[in-house]
């Protein structure tokens, strides 16, 4: 019988930290990179630039292979609960 294979394999608990570890310095950071594409690598900042290209370019010229690449929302303004 042949063996059955997941479309989207679940990742590793090692890929699973350092998308965390990314996903949370991008919080932590949100302000000061509001509007600016960034790649993060674990908790470090690879790049950062206007455009994914120009993060992309910037993080494979330092060596560092698939960071999480991301535009930078602004922080969501505070919810208005008046009339």
């Amino acid at each position: 019988m042949p063996k059955l294979r997941t479309p989207n394999p679940i990742p590793q608990s090692d890929e699973l930290d350092e998308f965390l570890s990314e996903q949370s310095w991008v919080e932590s950071n949100r302000e000061q990179y509001a509007g600016k594409w960034v790649a993060v690598k674990r908790d470090t900042l690879v790049a950062c630039g206007n455009s994914a290209k120009e993060v992309f370019d910037a993080a494979r010229l330092q060596g560092v292979e698939l960071p999480l690449i991301v535009r930078v929302e602004p922080p969501p303004d505070a919810p208005f609960s008046g009339w």
